[in-house]
This record gives C-alpha cells, sequence and structure tokens, in this order.
C-alpha cells in the first residue's frame, strides 16, 4: 500500500515578518545627466557594446547606494572557498578529506572502488557516528570575513559551510510525491505537416467553434517516492521518460494547466505548499539557457542574489546582532555570488558579458555554469538541477557535483539532479539513483550501492565490465534492454517491460524499507508545525526582497542594458533628428493650413511606426522574463513598471528632438508647443505599449507584427484624414471614435488652429453666404473635424486611458500566459490510408492514445537505400581527400584596453583524410575558436601562422566548398521539414556535375547514416516546439553530410544527448 500522508494545508504562517528596508539614495541620475551621459556614449569612438564589459555599469554602480548589506548568514546551495595558500585554479577543486566521506545521516561512505570500470557499489556499509562542524558554532570574526571581497581565498570551504549551517541551521525538507499522474495533451492531425489548405481549414474550424482534435499523453504514470535532506540524488532515463515533467512537478514549474489536471498530493515536510509559494522552497535549474546577452557574468547573478536574499539576509542580520551601520552600502558584499562564481569556475570570465548569436560572449560550456549558478542564489532547500553537464568537460562535471554532495551533506539540502551521461566518478558522487523509463514509470529509486544487485537478481538484467554502468541502467528502460538480460525466475526468457519493472520496485523491499520510512518522517513534519520549516521565513514569504526594491532592481537592469546597446541608441537618435530634418524641410515654413493637416497626418504616422522595434525587443526578451518570473525573482508589475521607467528618457529625448525640429521648422504657433510636446509624447508611449500588449498575448513575433500592420492599416484607413468623417458609412463610424488616429489628428489640429496663431492669423473673421465664420474653425471644418478647445482635453485623456489599457494588457499578459511553446502533434491518416508503422500506448486508464506515425520516403527511395548499403553509396561519391595541416598557428584578439589576448599559442597539427580527430579541452580552452579559425569563420582578430590544403596556402572561396560545419547550435528554417532541408543543403552545394539522381542518392544515404528515416517527413520547428534536442543535432548533422564534403567540422556535437544517442 501507498504510504499514507496527512493532507494539511499551508496555514501556520511565521511570526518573523521581513524587516523593513532602509532608506537608499536615487537609483540613478536625474534625467538631465541620464541624457548627457547617452550623448557621450554616442559620440564616435565610444567603448563598443560587446566588448566594455561594464563600461556603463560601473558608472550606474557608483550612482547606488543601498543601505542594506549581505548578511553572513546567507542560504548557500554549494558553497565553494578555496583552502588558505591554495593558488587560484580557473576551475574549482574542492577540498576532498583524506578518509571517507561523511552523510548525513551518520553512514559513513566508503571511498568508490569502480567494478570493472562501470561505477557501481556493491559493499554495504557500517553506521557509524556523524562528524560535527569543524568550528563547533557560530564565529562572528569568520562571518565578517566572508562579507570582505575575495574571502573564498581566506576562508576554506568546510569552514563556509560550518557557519552558513550556524546561522540557518539544517535545511532539511522532505519531499513525497504520493500517486501523481500528470496527462497532457497533443494535438492529432491527418497530414504530416501544415499545408496553405490545413491552415485555412483550420482558421475556419476555429471560427465556427470547432475544437482541434487532441489526445492523451502520459507525462508521469502513478508516481509515489520520496526525496530526503541531505541525499544527493541521481535522476536517469532515455529521451521522452520523464526525467524534465518529475522534476518541474517537484518544483512547481509545470505549466498550470498541466498541475491543476494532475492527479496525486506533492507534500513538503508534509504540508502541500501553496503554488505562489514554491519557487521560494524549491529551485529549478532549467536545461536551457536564457540570459540578457549585454549583461556580464556577475551583473546576471547580482541581480538574481539581490531579488531574492535581500529580506533574508537583513532578517539573519538582526537575529545575531551583527551591526551593519559600519558596512559599505555603495559596494555591497554578496559571499554568495562570490561562492558560485569560484564553485563554477566563472571567476575569469565573470567581468565577460553572457552573449548569445549574435553577440559574442562566454563559451557554451560557461554559459551552462551561469543558467545553473544564477538559479542557486536563493534560500530554496530543494533543488532540481536539469542536465546540468550539459556542455561541460567530465572534470568540471565532477567538481561541481563533488560541492553540490558536500553542502548536499552538511546543510541537509534536498538535491535531485538530472544528468545524461554521468561518468563513473560522478556516478559514484550520488547517494540515491531514481531511474524512469518511458511513459513516465519509475522503476528503480533507492541507493547507489543496492542498484547493481537489485537489477541482477530481482529482474535478470546483468551489466557486461564493458559497458559503463551509468549507460547500462538507462539502455534497460529502451529496446535494447534484451542485450543486457538472462533468463530468471521472475520473468522467464521475456525481458519485463517498463511497467512490469515499476510495479516489481512498488512491492520490492527495497522500497518498504528505504522509501516507506520517508513518508513516515514527512508526517512527523507535517504534524510539528512549530519546528517546519515550512512554516517559517523566508519561506513563507512570496518574494524575497520589498515591491520597491524589486522595482528598483529592475530598473537599474533594464537602464544597464539599454546603455549598453550603443549601435541602438545612435539609430534611434539618428532616425529622430532624420525624421525631423525631413518633415521640417518639406513642409519649412508652411503657410497652407490644408498642408499643415497633412503633415500632421505623415508626423502621427511616423511617430507611431518608428515604434514596431520594440515587437522584435520584447519577444527576444520574454523568455527570459518567464524563467525569472516562474522562479519569483520579482512581481509582474515591478518588471513592466521598470520597463516602463527605463524606456521613458530615450522616448523624452526623441520626442524632443523631433518635435523641436517639426514644430519650429513648419512654422507652427508658438505658444502651442507644451501641448504638442505632451501629446506626441503620450503618443510615443501608448504605441511602444500598444505593441507589447500583442506581443505580451501572442505566440511568435511574427505573429505579433502581423496583428500590429493590421491594426495600423485599419487605423490608417479610419484616421478621417484619408476619408473624411462625414463620408465614412454609418455602420463603420464607432471605428472611427475608437481608433487612435483620429484622436490624435483632431487634438493637434485643434491645438493648432483653435488658437489665434501667429500674428492672430487664425482669429481672424472670415466671411461666408451664411454669415462670419472663425478662420480656424473653416480650416477644420475643410477637413470634417471637430472644433472646439475642449476636443484637446478630451484627446489628451483618451491617450492617458490608451497607455493604462495596454499597459494593463501587457502586464495581464506577461502574468497569466506562457507562450512561445506548442503542443506536440501526431499523424493519424484518414480512412483507407495505411501506416507503415502503428505504436498504441494504453493510459492507466486503458483509453488509447494517438496512433503515431513513423513516416518513410518514397518508394522508389525506400527501394534504393534497403537494397544497397548506404555507406557504399556514399563512398562512391566520395570527395576529394584533403589533408590540413597547421604551422603555428596563433590568433588574438585586441581587448578595449589596447592589450593584445592570444587564444591560439603557435599550433601544430595535421588531419589526414580517412581519420576523425577529437579537439579535447576544459569549456573555454578554445576548441571552438580553433575551429572556426581553420574553417575561415573568424572576421576579426588576428591570425598568425599557415594553414595548409593539401600542401598549398588555404583560399577561402574554394575551401568553404569541401567544408561542412555543424556549430553548437541548431539553427535551421524552422517551417522546413527534415526532407527539405536536406534537399536543400544537396541542391545548393553539390558539385554542378553531379546528377539530380546523384544528389537524391546521397540525401538518402545520409538519411540511412543519421537515421533520419523516422523524422523525416516531420517540420523542424523552433526549439522548444518542434524536434527535439537529439532529433535537431542529428538533422544538423546530416545538412551538413548532405553537401558531401572532404572536411567536417562538428563543435560539440553530443551536448545534450545522452550515451546512446
Amino acid at each position: 500500500p501507498t504510504p499514507g500522508t496527512p493532507s494539511l494545508s499551508h496555514s501556520h504562517p511565521s511570526t518573523d515578518q521581513p524587516p523593513s528596508l532602509p532608506s537608499f539614495s536615487p537609483l540613478c541620475p536625474s534625467l538631465f545627466s541620464f541624457l548627457i551621459i547617452l550623448f557621450f556614449q554616442m559620440l564616435p569612438g565610444s567603448v563598443p557594446m560587446d566588448q566594455s564589459g561594464m563600461y556603463y555599469g560601473q558608472q550606474m554602480q557608483g550612482n547606488i547606494a543601498f543601505s542594506h548589506m549581505q548578511p553572513p548568514g546567507f542560504h548557500m546551495q554549494a558553497p565553494y572557498a578555496m583552502m588558505p595558500g591554495q593558488p587560484p585554479t580557473n576551475q574549482f577543486q574542492p577540498p576532498m578529506a583524506a578518509g571517507p566521506m561523511h552523510a548525513p545521516n551518520g553512514v559513513v561512505k566508503p571511498e568508490a572502488t569502480p567494478q570493472g570500470g562501470n561505477g557501481s557499489r556493491d559493499t554495504a556499509v557500517e553506521v557509524q557516528p556523524a562528524v560535527t562542524s569543524p568550528t563547533g558554532g557560530l564565529n562572528k570574526d569568520t562571518l565578517r570575513t566572508m562579507l570582505e571581497p575575495g574571502f573564498t581565498d581566506k576562508v576554506s570551504y568546510e569552514e563556509t559551510l560550518a557557519q552558513v549551517r550556524a546561522i540557518t541551521g539544517e535545511m532539511d525538507c522532505y519531499v513525497t510525491l504520493s500517486g501523481v499522474t500528470v496527462t497532457g495533451e497533443v494535438d492529432m492531425s491527418s497530414e504530416e505537416y501544415p499545408t496553405v489548405g490545413s491552415t485555412v481549414l483550420g482558421m475556419l474550424r476555429s471560427l465556427v467553434g470547432g475544437k482541434k482534435a487532441t489526445s492523451a499523453r502520459v507525462l508521469l504514470n502513478d508516481v509515489t517516492t520520496a526525496f530526503e535532506p541531505g541525499k544527493l540524488c541521481l535522476v536517469l532515463g532515455p529521451p521522452s521518460s520523464g526525467k524534465s515533467s518529475l522534476l518541474k512537478y517537484t518544483c512547481g514549474r509545470l505549466a498550470p494547466e498541466l498541475t491543476d489536471a494532475s492527479e496525486g498530493k506533492l507534500r513538503y515536510n508534509g504540508i502541500e505548499v501553496e503554488r505562489k509559494l514554491l519557487p521560494r522552497v524549491a529551485a529549478y535549474v532549467p536545461q536551457t539557457d536564457e540570459h540578457t546577452p549585454v549583461l556580464t557574468v556577475v551583473e546576471t547573478l547580482n541581480f538574481s542574489m539581490d531579488c531574492q536574499m535581500i529580506n533574508a539576509m537583513l532578517m539573519n542580520l538582526k537575529r545575531i546582532g551583527m551591526d551593519i551601520s559600519s558596512m559599505d552600502k555603495k559596494n555591497r558584499p554578496r559571499p554568495k555570488v562570490e561562492t558560485m562564481l569560484h564553485l563554477y569556475g566563472l571567476k575569469n570570465c565573470k567581468d565577460t558579458i553572457v552573449g548569445d548569436g549574435v553577440h559574442r560572449g562566454v563559451s557554451g560550456g560557461e554559459k551552462k555554469r551561469v543558467t545553473s549558478a544564477e538559479m542557486m542564489q536563493g534560500p530554496q532547500m530543494v533543488m532540481c538541477q536539469d542536465e546540468i553537464s550539459t556542455g561541460l568537460d567530465s572534470a568540471a562535471t565532477y567538481d561541481i557535483t563533488s560541492a553540490l554532495s558536500q553542502a548536499c551533506h552538511m546543510l541537509k539540502y534536498t538535491t535531485v539532479v538530472s544528468l545524461l551521461q554521468p561518468p563513473p566518478e560522478v556516478f559514484e558522487l550520488f547517494d540515491d539513483v531514481l531511474i524512469m523509463a518511458p511513459g513516465g514509470h519509475i522503476i528503480y529509486h533507492g541507493p547507489v550501492g543496492n542498484v547493481r544487485k537489485y537489477f541482477t537478481e530481482e529482474l535478470g538484467f546483468r551489466c557486461p565490465d564493458s559497458v559503463d554502468f551509468a549507460d547500462f541502467l538507462v539502455d534497460i528502460c529502451t529496446d535494447d534492454a534484451k542485450v543486457y538480460y538472462r533468463p530468471c525466475q521472475s520473468f522467464g526468457t521475456i525481458p519485463p517491460s517498463p511497467i512490469e519493472m515499476g510495479a516489481r520496485w512498488k512491492r520490492s523491499e527495497l522500497y518498504r524499507d528505504y522509501i516507506g520510512p520517508r513518508f513516515e518522517r514527512a508526517r512527523e513534519r507535517g504534524n510539528d508545525a512549530a519546528s517546519n520549516n515550512i512554516n517559517k521565513a523566508p519561506w513563507t514569504w512570496e518574494f524575497g526582497a520589498s515591491y520597491t526594491m524589486m522595482f528598483m532592481l529592475n530598473l537599474q537592469r533594464h537602464l544597464r542594458v539599454l546603455s549598453k546597446d550603443i549601435a541602438f541608441l545612435r539609430q534611434r537618435v539618428g532616425q529622430a533628428v532624420i525624421q525631423g530634418v525631413m518633415l521640417g524641410t518639406i513642409f519649412y515654413q508652411e503657410d497652407s493650413p490644408a498642408l499643415k493637416i497633412s503633415m500632421l497626418f505623415v508626423f502621427v504616422a511616423l511617430l507611431s511606426m518608428g515604434n514596431l522595434y520594440i515587437i522584435d525587443a520584447v519577444s527576444a526578451r520574454r523568455a527570459i522574463f518567464y524563467k525569472h518570473r516562474d522562479a519569483a525573482l520579482f512581481p509582474t508589475i515591478c518588471y513592466t513598471a521598470a520597463e516602463f521607467c527605463s524606456e521613458l528618457p530615450l522616448v523624452i529625448l526623441e520626442c524632443i528632438l523631433i518635435g523641436c525640429l517639426c514644430f519650429f521648422l513648419i512654422g507652427f504657433t508658438t505658444e502651442t508647443f507644451a501641448q504638442f510636446f505632451f501629446c506626441i509624447l503620450l503618443t510615443s508611449l501608448s504605441f511602444l505599449q500598444l505593441f507589447k500588449a500583442i506581443v505580451a498575448n501572442m505566440p511568435t513575433a511574427s505573429a505579433s507584427q502581423g496583428i500590429a500592420i493590421g491594426f495600423m492599416a485599419i487605423t490608417f484607413c479610419f484616421s478621417g484624414f484619408l476619408i473624411a468623417e462625414k463620408n465614412i458609412p454609418d455602420y463603420f463610424i464607432w471605428i472611427y471614435w475608437i481608433t487612435p488616429y483620429s484622436w490624435l489628428i483632431r487634438l493637434l489640429a485643434c491645438n493648432e488652429f483653435m488658437s489665434s496663431g501667429n500674428d492672430g492669423e487664425y482669429d481672424r473673421m472670415v466671411p461666408l453666404p451664411s454669415g462670419q465664420i472663425r478662420y480656424g474653425n473653416l480650416i477644420l471644418q475643410s477637413f470634417s473635424i471637430q472644433t472646439g478647445q475642449e476636443w484637446v482635453g478630451w484627446g489628451f485623456l483618451y491617450l492617458c486611458c490608451m497607455l493604462v489599457i495596454c499597459f494593463s494588457v501587457y502586464t495581464l499578459g506577461l502574468h497569466y500566459r506562457r507562450l512561445g511553446t506548442t503542443k506536440p502533434m501526431v499523424v493519424v491518416h484518414r480512412k483507407g490510408k495505411t501506416l507503415p508503422q502503428k505504436l498504441k500506448d494504453l493510459t492507466h486508464h486503458g483509453a488509447a492514445t494517438a496512433i503515431q506515425r513513423i513516416p518513410s520516403a518514397d518508394a522508389a527511395s525506400a527501394e534504393e537505400a534497403g537494397g544497397v548499403d548506404a555507406f557504399e553509396i556514399m563512398a562512391r561519391h566520395s570527395p576529394a581527400a584533403v589533408t590540413l595541416s597547421l604551422r603555428q598557428l596563433s590568433y588574438k584578439v585586441k581587448l578595449p584596453s589596447g592589450e593584445t589576448k592570444p587564444l591560439l599559442d603557435s599550433i601544430d597539427a595535421i588531419f589526414k583524410p580517412g581519420t576523425m580527430t577529437a579537439l579535447m579541452g576544459s569549456s573555454g580552452a578554445g576548441k571552438s575558436t580553433l575551429m572556426d579559425v581553420i574553417a575561415g569563420r573568424k572576421t576579426g582578430g588576428q591570425i598568425e601562422g599557415e594553414i595548409l590544403v593539401n600542401g598549398h596556402k588555404q583560399e577561402l572561396a574554394p575551401f568553404s566548398q569541401v567544408s561542412g560545419y555543424c556549430e553548437q547550435s541548431d539553427t535551421h528554417v524552422p517551417s522546413q521539414t527534415v526532407l527539405e532541408a536536406l534537399r536543400f543543403s544537396a541542391w545548393h552545394r553539390l558539385p554542378r556535375d553531379k546528377t539530380d539522381a546523384d544528389k537524391e542518392e546521397i540525401v538518402n544515404a545520409v538519411i540511412e547514416v543519421v537515421e533520419l528515416r523516422p523524422i523525416l517527413n516531420k517540420i523542424i520547428g523552433l526549439p522548444g516546439t518542434g524536434l527535439s534536442v537529439e532529433q535537431r543535432k542529428r538533422v544538423t548533422i546530416g545538412v551538413e553530410m548532405a553537401a558531401n564534403p572532404s572536411v567536417l567540422f562538428l563543435d560539440e556535437p553530443t551536448s545534450g544527448l545522452d550515451s546512446r544517442s
């Protein structure tokens, strides 16, 4: 039976309240000073954004004067410190004791002794007394040292952990999952990929209320297990087995629709925690690396720590009685940031921007470390880290896991880590291992030392000495399980299925004796509300700082990002000047009132359309916001309000430039300038918020642009200028009154022509047959524009309402919607069509899920591939042999300081045809740089030495025709199918003497070699919405191989893949 736990609500608020924040000085200089800074930075010769590091950030840092300081009682997930006298190194190496490592429950873990190279532990251990803290208690002198910069060179690793434990106590939290089943939905279609016809039919179906055909897909299937504090647990499993779903569910990061529809109970220390408080209890390190590219590594970590730990730091300072008056208010210490920089080996690149596909920043491995370090800056007791080793070398993975293990054991963290290819020495660092099989089944969760015995005696699987043990555990969950199976009494000659293995684990003695007691201890914690950490601060706070502080931190971050993009600032200011001069000179000192109204229409159109750039900008940073908001770094309103305030100085500067140039060159009435300026300011701000509101509620940037341009077209037509208001049909007149252009033109026109004009021009009376009329009123009536000074006030009221409404829609859209992902799609053929293969998966309810088609190539291609070996085909079309040799190859780049930094130093090498060479080295060693230089992909820097191709000096144009390059990032046209991508590469890159039949033959050979036939007709899609990571990597390799290159470069092609892939 499933161990029971009490159903308790999270209704025991802590009496500890977050202390009030001391006052702080203004975040940034005055508006005038900020504009001056922007002006000087935009001058020619300014430091470029991607080379300046903290150029503007250092200026801003000097203006920050927070009064609170980082306390010594910071909550550390994986602290680090170098031993005294130890020289600083790029890779962190935590000091290891000569004797056995002490586990949290008093069990001494013997040093690992790999059996046959497969990294398992077979021997039991004896219970010994647990080891006490090295210091035995709180040491304020050590704590003060930990508040100083560079404390990691003075305080040992063990002493750091001991001081943290002395302040915070044990961070113990039992996590229990009882009967958890999570079921998602996949879209069903009768087409392999969308066509024009299917898309139009889908739109028509949605208009008439038709629903998409969907089918259920089980992500987690009856998961019942428990994680114990002080135990480092490894999660293993093949792709699509539910590893990420388990970690996200444990941390409360699954989509709300999935969580709300799930079954079972998730409890922390016996209590069901409110969803909004889960990010404070459990941290989640995602697989993807989403960062603001222009921020440096240390700026990224500082922001995360400041948002999550400020209140907790002040509370701990007050509790231990440390005086904060003597602490530096401008450069407050951040011990946790320093700890993570050392732990993850990021100290040497801390002032380097993170970068992305456009901005050159840290390496891929370093970016993965930044992702982990950023999410570990808070007070969380539970840490779920999803595939943190992707992009890291084995040494870095071992160092990080070792430090995580020691912190977990001493501070009693509940740590769950998912890895793809753990080396034997890394596997040995874990206390528990949890193995998941496809379909979301858990087939084992228990001690690492018992796993070999369990699978051998209970299930009949035996691991050969030549196979890595972690890879063996993954393989037995796949079709390769029969290779390791030996007939046993329990299952006979047929290997057990994942469902059978999961049921057997729940009936085992290991489950009863090892997992069952954890439920009992968690229930005891839940019944004792007074001592339960879940009911204490800071885990009862929704956020880690006050709303004011989170707003200021976001404002600082937005201003820093804006000030670093010098090219963007120059473009915006240049655009405003050019538009102002253009309109001002075309309508220079215009006397014709009709042309003045025409100018107002053009002016409003340029002002509003010039803000369309914000669509791409907001779309690019939307995923970063999702990550930070889901981690409870800040509330949505603080983010959007700070973003609005950060954009205000630049918008004001643009309006001053274009407004002054147009207004005074054209010759409008001088006394109306104030109303004119505030009108264009509100117009620019309102359209900025309008376009951002569209982005927050549309799935992609292209869809947002289509909606925005369509809205602008309607606004043009019903502005009252192209078609006068009196000529608009009655059934469309409502559009005239709700679109902004009609109000803007009316406001500006009334502001000008209801005034007296220059020399009283508009106040003179004009005789008409019906009587005299004021000249200004006559001009307005000729354009069907309402007269009266009150329309100026109504126009300002409309703009203010538009601004508030669009800002609210933008904020609510970001808060409640999570866009950018799509449901998976399976193909079910219409009646009369046959399937090459049918895959039927029954859910635990007995309902059949979708039938997924495994597509094949056309009949001729399949027959040819089946009749001739693919390697024989490729050998028949083998390209010319190429020998590459390097002589004293060096590569240097110039730093902003003027110094020259060598990235490659006097390399001699030779690469012969018919051989495969592995470039090995730690993250940031220059592997990608070397391949970029050889392949001719470096456009900057200084290259010295020789690159010889078959003994001749390399010429880039012909060399690019005989080489292929697979980048780390799998960049493809998302709307193409896999087959289309392969054919496109082959038809455009193969020599002209190849016939179409030859090209098709090469494509089909590549399909077989890279094993792309099952996904041949699938849409590639965007990352996270189309093909999986493994499938995208295969397509990347296949696209380059389809060009039949003589030299093939592959930059970390195994990143993100398991060992089997």
